[in-house]
């Protein structure tokens, strides 16, 4: 079985409507999806048709997947799509793990520093 792997770049255009759509996930949501980024869509296909029914349709209702037929609460395949990966990597500029948000504000107060110190220079 091939597994595919999730595209790194969507569309530029995607990721301002991914961001605005946060707003109307639930926070456990958001986190899912957040771990759910860099995965192969084969993987994330398994991980999204686990979700109760309810929020797969509210994920197939946003774009985020092509939800396969479901009549129940029975897991049901689908396909992400484009929107999809993008609402993915917003979710993941949101959550990022503990270490990485660490080691990126460190690097910011980092910068933030020395353009201060070299402000004070003449």
């Amino acid at each position: 079985m091939a597994v595919a792997t999730v595209r790194s770049t969507p569309p530029a255009e995607y990721r301002t409507r991914a961001d605005e759509i946060l707003e109307a996930f639930p926070e456990d949501l958001i986190r899912l999806l957040a771990r759910l980024q860099g995965q192969p869509d084969d993987v994330v296909a398994i991980a999204l048709s686990t979700l109760r029914y309810g929020s797969r349709t509210t994920l197939a209702s946003a774009g985020v997947i092509d939800a396969a037929a479901s009549t129940d609460d029975k897991p049901a395949f689908s396909r992400l799509t484009d929107f999809g990966r993008a609402v993915i990597a917003a979710c993941g500029r949101v959550h990022r793990p503990d270490e990485e948000r660490a080691a990126v504000e460190l690097a910011q107060a980092r910068e933030q520093w020395i353009d201060e110190q070299a402000g004070g220079r003449t």
